[in-house]
């Protein structure tokens, strides 16, 4: 069975892929500890949006694979079964 998807959520899946959720929970922390770090150390601007923008790609990421996980979708589809008829047509 084709995909069938309008433009925009083609141009989205072209630019986030197939993540997985496990990618979104670790670049989540990534960017918290990152944030949490600044903040004891001295925050800097730097800092803290590099810690924001980690964070950000991560909520980012764990949303859409948890959207296609509901959905069946990306990393998360899983393939038709063929049926009985479709292989014996296929054998003639």
């Amino acid at each position: 069975m084709a995909d069938v998807s309008s433009a925009r959520s083609g141009f989205m899946r072209r630019m986030v892929g197939r993540p997985r959720i496990g990618a979104g929970v670790i670049w989540s922390c990534l960017g918290l500890a990152w944030i949490l770090l600044a903040a004891f150390q001295g925050p800097t601007v730097t800092r803290i949006l590099l810690g924001a923008l980690w964070l950000a790609l991560g909520v980012f990421q764990g949303a859409i694979a948890l959207h296609d996980r509901k959905h069946g979708r990306g990393f998360y589809q899983t393939l038709a079964p063929t049926s009985a008829v479709d292989d014996m047509n296929e054998n003639d």
